[in-house]
């Protein structure tokens, strides 16, 4: 009978051990905003983490000229124990970066943000065209951090 609870504790052990191997702070750090602007474009992308796995984001795109602009918010999931995607800055240099995904109807959004840094994010769309014909939701360039 001792032998039992002894196998047991272990076995709890090593799930509570497992279970705390990242923080939520460790893998997805600090609410952070990200935004691309030119002269014609605004992107902003705000993430907040909810833990190591979903993010609460808001992703907003006006143009400058009339434009009423477009707000797209919500709840994505990723899963920080499969291998980072791998994504370029302007200049080509490669970077690690988490994916989470939002669904929207067949409008599929892939939210990446750089894991080393939290320096940069981008927005890649998929089959949204239908659901948002006046607006093109992929990120024109990789969005930067926003200085506090």
């Amino acid at each position: 009978m001792s032998k039992y609870f002894l196998y047991l504790f272990l076995f709890t052990s090593i799930l509570s051990c497992h279970s705390n191997k990242h923080t939520d702070k460790d893998i997805t750090g600090e609410p952070s905003t990200y935004e691309y602007i030119n002269d014609s474009i605004q992107q902003t992308l705000h993430i907040e983490p909810v833990n190591a796995d979903t993010i609460r984001f808001t992703y907003s795109l006006s143009r400058y000229r009339g434009d009423t602009g477009l707000v797209i918010g919500g709840i994505a999931k990723g899963n920080h124990m499969a291998d980072p995607e791998t994504d370029e800055d302007e200049q080509g240099n490669a970077y690690p970066a988490m994916q989470y995904t939002y669904q929207d109807g067949n409008c599929l959004l892939a939210i990446r943000q750089r894991t080393d840094t939290n320096t940069m994010a981008r927005v890649i769309a998929v089959d949204c065209g239908q659901k948002y014909p006046a607006h093109d939701l992929n990120s024109i360039s990789v969005l930067r951090k926003k200085k506090e």
